[in-house]
């Protein structure tokens, strides 16, 4: 039995032993322990498979906040932890798309650790003379990939070069127990690796220099009615009954939480549409342009001397302005320059082109608080006689919200608005509310 146990450590010339996360194994009876789960992971994952499933994450989560406890109890009895620290960021490289909103908080930490990756650090001069020794001999294989936060229990001991963000820091007990967060290293050779293991060797033996013994757990049967680890090995019939329901609950879950996973991205993918009642200028063209393309119109930017969307419909040409305005409405100027497009549309092309308003009044105000008309009456009356068709943001998403409801009747919808001849009739006023609802409290 070797000195040292690692979680995450290549196999390497027996110098060491190595644990898995999800084994029972615990790190009793060693002086060192290296715990790198990230690298674990990326060697643990088979060959075959891009991602960690579903089921395998959530176990890999489970044992993650087990092995925290078990480093700190190692450190309180007296052992020296090596731990690498990982962010989100990294740790979701391994999750398929279904499970990216699991979060991993950081075992030591106890939080999300910001990702900074680099190379260029420095060792602090305030700080254990045998930690500085130890961090000297390595400092060109480490590469940092976390910024870490500034605990008054930890005492800084790398920074990231010519800066204050610590990337590596350290906290010494009574017991004589160290635990020593370190930045990544690279373990790509055999030198590499037996540099770092003569390292902690030579730095346990500094910190606990009349340590004589190795760090023993204290008894986990002293207590009456206790039972030592191994018991978990086995299984009474109804523990087993037990444990297949378990497994089976845990593969329920999984896919629930898949599910939800992908209703919560359709949902936060339809929060796009709602620029049609918020946005203004080129964000709120360009949603009114995916909206009509959406309906089976062919829309296009306008040449850019032109201005606003040209679109083509059942073999008729469609000229439409876009416009969004913070705090008013439309003016009759806005027809009146719609109506220049269509009259130039004619010269160019001796043919007529429908001409569309679309506005966006008052983009700033809750729909509540939008009591304000969005097309004035001299201006319905002005477009009205040139054969305009009005429609507000508002209204162009309730209808695309009920042609939505059924796509085959899109064309319907579409029909309605390029024949339409001043405002469009629908969801005009209030009745807005019919379609929009307001979420229930939970």
């Amino acid at each position: 039995m070797s000195d040292i146990v690692s979680v995450g450590l290549p196999e390497f010339k027996s110098k060491y032993d190595l644990t898995n996360l999800d084994s029972n194994h615990a790190f009793d009876g060693y002086e060192i322990l290296v715990f790198d789960s990230l690298t674990y992971l990326r060697n643990s994952l088979p060959k075959e498979m891009e991602y960690l499933n579903a089921e395998t994450t959530m176990s890999v989560n489970d044992h993650l906040k087990r092995r925290a406890g078990e480093i700190w109890k190692f450190v309180e009895q007296g052992g020296l932890a090596i731990y690498f620290p990982h962010s989100q960021l990294e740790y979701k490289g391994y999750l398929n798309n279904s499970m990216k909103n699991l979060s991993f908080k950081d075992l030591v930490f106890e939080k999300n650790l910001t990702a900074s990756v680099g190379k260029k650090l420095e060792v602090t001069s305030k700080q254990n003379e045998h930690i500085r020794n130890f961090l000297n001999k390595l400092q060109d294989l480490l590469i940092y990939r976390v910024v870490l936060p500034d605990y008054a229990e930890y005492e800084a001991c790398l920074l990231i070069k010519d800066q204050s963000q610590i990337v590596g820091n350290y906290k010494l007990l009574e017991s004589g127990g160290a635990i020593i967060n370190l930045p990544t290293l690279s373990f790509s050779s055999e030198e590499n690796i037996a540099k770092f293991i003569d390292a902690v060797s030579e730095l346990r033996a500094d910190l606990s220099p009349n340590k004589k013994t190795k760090a023993v757990a204290i008894p986990k049967t002293t207590e009456p009615g206790q039972l030592p680890e191994w018991h978990a090995n086995y299984l009474t019939p109804a523990q087993q009954e037990l444990a297949e329901a378990i497994t089976e609950l845990k593969e329920e879950i999984s896919s629930l939480v898949s599910k939800l996973n992908n209703k919560n991205t359709e949902f936060k993918k339809l929060d796009a549409y709602k620029q049609l009642i918020t946005a203004q200028g080129k964000p709120l063209e360009k949603i009114v342009a995916t909206v009509l393309q959406g309906m089976g119109m062919q829309v296009e930017e306008a040449p850019s001397n032109d201005g606003g969307l040209i679109a083509n419909y059942k073999n008729q040409v469609i000229l439409i302005d876009v416009k969004g305005f913070a705090e008013k409405g439309a003016s009759e100027l806005d027809a009146v320059r719609l109506e220049k497009r269509a009259a130039k549309y004619f010269e160019d092309n001796n043919k007529h082109a429908k001409a569309v308003l679309i506005v966006n009044g008052y983009s700033d105000l809750p729909l509540s608080a939008r009591t304000q008309v969005v097309f004035t009456p001299d201006m319905v009356k002005y477009s009205t006689q040139r054969d305009h068709s009005l429609i507000s943001g508002l209204q162009l998403l309730c209808l695309y919200s009920e042609a939505n409801k059924t796509p085959e009747k899109s064309a319907s919808y579409l029909d309605k608005l390029v024949r339409n001849v001043g405002i469009y009739p629908d969801y005009s006023g209030n009745s807005w509310d019919k379609i929009l609802t307001t979420p229930q409290a939970d």
